[in-house]
């Protein structure tokens, strides 16, 4: 059992053949760093990115943080370590005082995943005549859905720009399509 903060004091009554009872007087004080405060409850992450531990820190305010897999863990996780999806990750900090928070906050991390687009390879055979553009390709992926427009394209593989289903296609090009397969108003 471990005492709260205050002023105790110990006595030893003696024992024969000693006489003179002894005393000391004991000021415990407790130090305790502030929890980290959330500025989020949900970090979503998508998997393209590679998330990692160290990607947490931006979801809350705090200095020194340190993440945990389990409210009552002891050893806390590398930064570099990868973020797993539906996974709660906790937090605390250490400020000045140089004591680790005792409160731990929780952050759920959502990773999400992109279905990689199947197309035709007979579609890769096009007709400049016929001015084909990237719906011409939306029109060739198996899990294209015209209705709620779910595949994207990009002009880079990671961090590209968004090009609209009307570009039109050129020679020795390459462009880059994922698969939304969640609703469009969850990724603006």
């Amino acid at each position: 059992m471990y005492d709260t903060a205050g002023v105790y004091t110990y006595s030893v009554n003696a024992q024969l053949p000693c006489t003179g009872d002894v005393s000391a007087t004991v000021t415990v004080i407790i130090n305790d760093s502030d929890a980290v405060l959330l500025i989020e409850d949900t970090a979503q992450f998508c998997a393209s990115e590679m998330p990692i531990i160290a990607d947490l820190d931006s979801y809350v305010f705090g200095e020194a943080i340190q993440w945990y897999i389990a409210i009552d863990a002891v050893t806390p996780l590398s930064s570099t370590a990868s973020l797993i999806d539906g996974t709660t990750y906790y937090a605390t900090q250490t400020e000045n005082n140089g004591c680790e928070s005792s409160i731990r906050v929780a952050l759920q991390v959502i990773v999400i995943s992109v279905e990689t687009p199947i197309i035709d390879p007979l579609a890769a055979d096009l007709c400049a005549i016929d001015n084909p553009t990237l719906q011409t390709l939306n029109l060739e992926i198996a899990q294209y859905d015209a209705e709620s427009m779910n595949v994207i394209w990009y002009d880079e593989a990671a961090e590209g720009t968004t090009l609209p289903a009307s570009t039109l296609l050129t020679n020795n090009t390459t462009y880059y399509a994922v698969v939304n397969t969640d609703t469009p108003t969850e990724w603006e």
